[in-house]
């Protein structure tokens, strides 16, 4: 889904909160150093506005409104969105209250906030970058460049593989094995908390398997299968 904040929006959001909306999540919005500011937030939707997306409600025409965003760290958006079964719309817009409430003696410069404004663009064009190199019909790469003009934050984030991955081997060599192995069919299953690292290793997997000649990528919903597959 494509996503479109107006300059506005923006500085509302980030003009009215300080912290991550998660409870008792520290985790502040931004980060200021030497007159730089660097946005460590992501916006997240209390109700998406892809049919597939978490928490959609058919017919809720504003999802890019101020009312319908939300302000997380990257930890607790992925849970969110993860588990928009365990986080209901109910819950995260009295997350955006208590947000909204706890922030309203901010007074951020307006030099500060046109910053802000900057870099979510920019990230903004960066996702859609990213979102482009992805070739119908086949799975997703396990690994994606980074966009240019991405914040230094992104190379942090597993679909880019920017950081080397450590740690592990035993369990990717046996994931290795497994994927060689005999059967015709088979299926793997492996569970973790949000953020423990499946992503990156599901990724690092794919990336190696390709390595053999594979074809290994990610799948982003099921109904790409169809497409992969045809």
């Amino acid at each position: 889904m494509s996503r479109s904040y107006s300059e506005k929006t923006i500085k509302v959001l980030f003009g009215r909160a300080n912290r991550c909306a998660y409870p008792e999540c520290n985790e502040r919005l931004i980060f200021v150093d030497r007159g730089c500011v660097t946005v460590t937030a992501e916006i997240a939707h209390i109700r998406s506005g892809s049919v597939d997306g978490p928490r959609h409600r058919p017919g809720f025409e504003q999802v890019d409104s101020e009312e319908n965003l939300l302000l997380l760290c990257r930890k607790h958006h992925k849970s969110v969105d993860d588990h928009e079964s365990t986080y209901r719309v109910e819950e995260l817009l009295d997350w955006k209250a208590r947000q909204v409430t706890e922030g309203t003696n901010l007074d951020l410069p307006e030099d500060q906030l046109v910053q802000i404004v900057k870099q979510v663009e920019r990230s903004l064009a960066a996702l859609v970058e990213a979102q482009l190199t992805v070739q119908p019909g086949l799975p997703e790469p396990p690994y994606r460049p980074l966009p240019s003009g991405a914040p230094e934050v992104w190379m942090l984030q597993p679909q880019f593989g920017v950081v080397p991955y450590l740690g592990r081997d035993e369990l990717l060599g046996d994931l290795e094995a497994w994927c060689i192995g005999r059967l015709p069919f088979s299926v793997g299953l492996i569970t973790g908390e949000g953020g423990s690292g499946k992503s990156r290793l599901a990724a690092e997997l794919c990336a190696r398997m390709n390595e053999h000649g594979w074809v290994a990528g990610l799948v982003p919903k099921p109904e790409a299968l169809a497409e992969i597959g045809s």
